[in-house]
């Protein structure tokens, strides 16, 4: 009889030795190791699933009757990263470790044994089939009751059955039914399933853990008529570097969004929650545009709401890192400006779908590493705002004009300032940006 135990607690619980003790009216057999290393039943190593073959008898089979199984598992010596398990009764230790591992110890004795039905691992000599009524699954279409399967090729004992049929939906009141009659004579399953609002929609595999051996098909999640589900995102831990002790204005990269079923667009706030441990009260919006954001040295986490058009909200927790830099430039240049600094001054040219293509040369400082872009309405030529404070590096930006007519500026930035808008015709420095994206200190060229 093959016994398998799924240990998870907001991930699968690895590193660990686990030990089932199996029962039988006033029977205690031995207990005996269950292994997470693929081959016994569970197929995917480090899943937290462990198993493995209890055979008293030596032949292969066990003896038909009613047993109770308790599993035991305790947390193999040296790790630090753990966990209060509070969701398993157990008499062992309650700090159980949740980081990735390989084979668990003790697997020097692992197992060669062939099941009663002649299978050795995932080998068998039947190739058997698994056969579901499945082939489209609106997501978020809630309970599906009596679905009927079969299982062909390979015996079907309640003691040696899981059915798994992916993310985000649930089987439930699983029977092993007997063949129909007059049919082909395999035996069939039966079992209700909920298919949540989360589901993930594309291609889902049913499996289906017969012994040792697992048998799948597959199936699809499509976007239900209406959209239950809320947007999906995901980030990247972000690293700024400063010279200032001081809070300085940052551009972040927000969360990337998947919102596969409502069609429609979704909105995205965000605010600053913590700085250095300390939450922020109240929290300080980001600014949706820009996406900028002022934060000292240390680390912040920023929360994200993603609304899309069906009312349907997300959040998401993201973390900013601000360090020292070891080398600091205090001031910025100029970019080319067809005249005393040598370079392709800045160029607009049309692209595609009414947006614009800004092009220039690098800066006259070669420690400048970044770009700002600021808009400006013709005719008032201090009234231009930040239209991007970071282009990443990049000496292009593609934007989308307003209705009105605009001029754009294009001003490096060195670590902490940034330089020269450019000079007007009477030879005078530009006025800074209202407001500015960082503090201005023109340094001399160094092309």
């Amino acid at each position: 009889m093959l016994i398998n135990a799924s240990l998870v607690f907001k991930a699968p619980l690895t590193k660990i030795a686990v030990v089932a003790s199996v029962h039988k009216g006033g029977v205690a057999y031995a207990p005996f190791f269950l292994f997470d290393d693929g081959e016994h039943g569970d197929n995917d190593p480090e899943d937290g699933t462990y198993g493995g073959y209890f055979n008293p008898d030596g032949n292969f089979f066990t003896t038909e009757g009613t047993y109770s199984v308790k599993v035991a598992f305790r947390s193999v010596a040296g790790i630090s990263d753990t966990v209060t398990y509070e969701s398993f009764d157990n008499d062992l230790d309650e700090a159980m470790p949740i980081e990735a591992a390989s084979v668990v110890a003790y697997a020097e004795t692992a197992f060669a044994l062939k099941d009663e039905h002649g299978c050795s691992a995932l080998v068998c000599p039947t190739p058997g089939r698994l056969d579901l009524p499945l082939s489209i699954v609106p997501q978020g279409g809630g309970s599906i009751p009596r679905v009927i399967g079969t299982v062909s090729g390979i015996p079907l004992l309640p003691d040696q059955f899981a059915i798994s049929l992916g993310p985000g939906i649930d089987v439930t009141n699983v029977q092993i039914l007997p063949p129909a009659p007059g049919g082909p004579g395999d035996p069939q399953i039966l079992f209700d399933m909920f298919v949540a609002n989360d589901a993930r929609v594309g291609t889902h595999t049913a499996s289906v853990w017969v012994g040792a051996r697992r048998l799948t098909t597959e199936f699809e999640v499509v976007c239900g008529e209406v959209d239950l589900a809320p947007p999906l995102m995901s980030s990247a831990r972000q690293t700024f570097e400063t010279c200032s002790p001081d809070a300085s204005m940052f551009t972040v990269a927000p969360p990337t969004v998947f919102d596969e079923c409502s069609g429609l667009p979704v909105e995205l706030t965000g605010e600053v929650e913590s700085i250095n441990g300390v939450p922020s009260v109240p929290p300080v919006p980001i600014d949706p545009r820009l996406l900028t954001v002022s934060l000292p040295p240390g680390d912040a986490f920023l929360r994200w709401v993603a609304v899309d058009g069906f009312g349907n909200a997300a959040e998401h927790r993201q973390r900013v890192d601000v360090v020292l830099a070891a080398r600091c430039s205090f001031s910025a240049g100029a970019v080319p400006d067809g005249d005393g600094i040598p370079g392709t001054p800045l160029l607009i040219n049309k692209v595609a779908g009414g947006e614009i293509e800004l092009t220039w040369s690098p800066s006259c400082a070669r420690a400048d590493s970044d770009y700002a872009v600021y808009e400006g309405t013709l005719g008032d030529f201090a009234s231009h705002q930040p239209w991007q404070c970071t282009t990443g590096g990049s000496t292009q930006s593609i934007l989308t004009p307003g209705a009105d007519s605009h001029y754009y500026l294009v001003v490096p930035h060195g670590t902490i300032r940034e330089g020269s808008y450019g000079a007007d015709s009477a030879g005078f420095q530009r006025a800074t940006g209202l407001p500015a994206c960082l503090a201005q200190s023109i340094g001399t060229c160094n092309p």
